[in-house]
C-alpha cells in the first residue's frame, strides 16, 4: 500500500491519464511525456537512480537510445511523435529493463487489436473515408508500462 502512495502510485495515475487522453484525443501532450522525462531526469540527478530503481547508465541509455531506435518508426508512420517521447520518458523512469519489457508487452497487446481492425470490413470503409484514423498506440504503451511495473515488483 505504501508504494501506491509514493512514486509508483504517481506513475499509475500518469499512465491512466495517458490512456484516457490518447483514447479521447488521439494525442499525447508534451506536458505529460516531456514533463515526465524531465521529472525522471531530475529524480535521477538527485537520488542517483531512476524512479523505478535502475542505474543512471541504464536510465540515460534507455531514455536517449530509444529516440534513435524508434525514429524510423516515426518517419514510416508506424508511431507518432508522442508515442516516441512517451517511450523515452519510460526509459528515463525505469531504465533499459523496464523499457524493453514495456516495448514487448505493448507490441503483444497491439497485435491482436491491429489484426482485428485490419480484418474488419467497417474499419476498411472508415480508412477509405479518412486516412487520419490510426490506432492510439499510447494506450498500449501505457498498459505495457503498468504490466512491466507489476511484473518487476514495482507495484
Amino acid at each position: 500500500m505504501d508504494r501506491l502512495l509514493g512514486p509508483e502510485g504517481l506513475l499509475i495515475a500518469w499512465t491512466c491519464s495517458l490512456v484516457l487522453l490518447d483514447y479521447r484525443q488521439r494525442r499525447l501532450p508534451n506536458s505529460l511525456t516531456l514533463g515526465a522525462a524531465g521529472v525522471a531526469i531530475i529524480y535521477l540527478l538527485i537520488y542517483g537512480r531512476s524512479i523505478l530503481g535502475a542505474s543512471p547508465l541504464s536510465a540515460v541509455t534507455a531514455g536517449i537510445g530509444v529516440l534513435f531506435f524508434l525514429s524510423p518508426c516515426l518517419w514510416l508512420g508506424w508511431l507518432g511523435a508522442g508515442d516516441i517521447k512517451l517511450m523515452s520518458a519510460i526509459g528515463f523512469i525505469g531504465g533499459a529493463q523496464i523499457l524493453a519489457t514495456t516495448f514487448v508487452i505493448s507490441s503483444l497487446l497491439t497485435l491482436p487489436v491491429a489484426l482485428w481492425l485490419s480484418m474488419s470490413k467497417s474499419r476498411q470503409a472508415e480508412q477509405n473515408a479518412s486516412k487520419n484514423l490510426r490506432l492510439p498506440q499510447g494506450i498500449f504503451i501505457a498498459l505495457g508500462l503498468m504490466l512491466a511495473m507489476l511484473g518487476s515488483g514495482n507495484v
